[in-house]
Formats: C-alpha cells, structure tokens, sequence
C-alpha cells in the first residue's frame, strides 16, 4: 500500500486538496440563513378588505353581431346568376 501511494503521490494530493475545496465550500454555505421579510397585503391577518376592479361588472354588455347566414348554401347567389 505504501508503494502505491509513493508512486501516485501528486493523485492523492489532488484529491486531498480536491476534498478541502469541497469541505470549504459547503461549510461556508451552512452559514446564518438570510432575514425574513414580512410583507403586508390582503391575505395578512388583520387588513383591509381587497379592492374590487368593477369595471367589467358595472360596463354596459357589448353589442350584439349580425345574425348569421342560413347553414344551407344559396347557390344561385354563389355563381352570381
């Protein structure tokens, strides 16, 4: 064993190292979790009532189209006779 690591020695220094980046790394990301910030609005105990966008309820209905033409096919009108 201890010929394979004089032999591969650079490898395992690599890998040593490799190893203590990633430790770093995780340890530092482990730290004090961020500030929550609390937000206001209708769903927060205690507000206001929502304002209501009445503009489509209080709008007059739009107006109706033209009636259709029959489902039938009016020959004489399409060859222009």
């Amino acid at each position: 064993m201890l010929q394979l690591i004089e032999a591969n020695w650079p490898l395992v220094a690599g890998a040593v190292a490799l190893l203590l980046v990633v430790a770093i790394l995780l340890l530092r990301r482990a730290g004090k979790a961020p500030e929550r910030r609390e937000f206001n609005d209708v769903l927060s105990e205690g507000a206001a009532p929502a304002q209501r966008n009445t503009a489509l309820i209080d709008a007059p209905p739009p107006p109706r189209s033209p009636p259709r033409a029959a489902a039938g096919r009016d020959c004489h009108r399409c060859r222009g006779r």
